[in-house]
């Protein structure tokens, strides 16, 4: 699966462009020594010190209304409406009234961060400043720009940007009816940047790594079976069959539980290939030469008569020095099958 490219454009319409960020380094924040985040706990941060007063969840919700919603002034009437919907209007706008005078309270430089009037509130869309949900969507923008390019290098570098900035679903604790679906719009962009991110390095051979990637998808989505295919042929290639297992067994129990469905044909399909020891390893492994010992030297013996139970034995019948020799070579094997992974039993 590709990451949305056209997703990823209107996520930055609020923002400059790709091009123009790129060439001229131009920034939409906050304020000079401000940081705010949206995505996982809300957290307004003063240099480095976090501000602990602003602890009022309609409080949190009017800020980030007015920090996602920069480009244009938002009138009270509007606002009012937006955090009370269940009141008429008038208590709705004594209700945001309130609430600005708590801020002020509060927060003494909000002058700072909102340009307020009689009819309309905004943000200072144009001070310097940092705000988590826009460097989220200008690190797409910054991968989309690479993937056109065809520069792999920083496409990884913007996709992993991109992943350390969501720190967690946009304000988890704010269940206003406005912010569901700016919500769901995030974690797909996220959704789309892990399972693009995942792609990336399992093409680089970076294994590992795009095995953490397919568990950070899987603790954002668990009902992704994509993912689980994915984890279960990295497992492989990595020759880990019991974390594969694993991984198949809890998609099984995740999709039991949370849908009551089993896996699908294409999941079940890529476990089997595994289980059958079908999977394709990767060019780069080398065959490797295994040896024993003949009449007073070592010669070069076929891998399959060395191979039982994915283990590699080594037999040798005398050594010149008992002991040295065969630890001498023991040391060469291990470094030639270091990139394997296998374990050495001498018999």
């Amino acid at each position: 699966m590709r990451m949305n490219l056209n997703t990823a454009r209107q996520a930055i319409s609020n923002c400059t462009t790709a091009e123009e960020s790129l060439v001229s380094g131009t920034i939409t924040q906050i304020h000079p020594d401000m940081t705010l985040h949206l995505l996982g706990d809300f957290q307004l941060i003063l240099g480095d010190t976090p501000l602990m007063v602003l602890d009022l969840p309609r409080l949190q919700s009017l800020l980030a209304y007015l920090a996602l919603h920069s480009h244009a002034p938002q009138s009270r009437a509007h606002l009012a409406f937006l955090l009370w919907p269940d009141s008429n209007e008038f208590q709705a706008r004594t209700n945001l009234r309130n609430l600005l005078f708590k801020m002020r309270q509060k927060l003494p430089d909000t002058n700072l961060m909102l340009d307020i009037d009689q009819h309309t509130l905004q943000w200072r869309h144009n001070m310097p400043g940092m705000l988590d949900v826009l460097d989220f969507e200008r690190a797409i923008a910054y991968a989309e720009l690479a993937e056109k390019q065809g520069d792999r290098s920083t496409l990884r570098m913007a996709l992993e940007q991109a992943v350390q900035y969501y720190r967690g679903e946009l304000l988890p604790g704010c269940y206003d009816e406005w912010i569901i679906p700016e919500r769901d719009r995030l974690s797909q962009l996220f959704h789309d940047v892990l399972m693009r991110l995942m792609e990336l390095l399992e093409e680089e051979g970076d294994y590992q790594v795009a095995i953490r990637i397919a568990q950070r998808l899987l603790r954002h989505d668990s009902l992704e079976e994509s993912a689980y295919r994915s984890l279960i042929r990295l497992y492989a290639i990595c020759d880990n069959q019991a974390a594969a297992e694993r991984t198949y067994q809890n998609c099984i129990t995740v999709l039991e539980r949370e849908l009551a469905v089993e896996p699908s044909t294409a999941t079940r399909e890529v476990y089997e290939r595994y289980a059958n020891h079908n999977i394709t390893k990767p060019a780069s492994f080398p065959r490797l030469p295994f040896v024993r010992r003949v009449r007073n030297r070592w010669v070069k013996v076929s891998p399959e008569r060395c191979m039982e139970n994915r283990k590699q034995t080594l037999k040798t019948k005398r050594c010149f020095s008992p002991g040295k020799a065969k630890k001498q070579y023991a040391l060469e094997i291990c470094t030639l099958n270091k990139s394997r992974k296998s374990a050495l039993t001498f018999s």
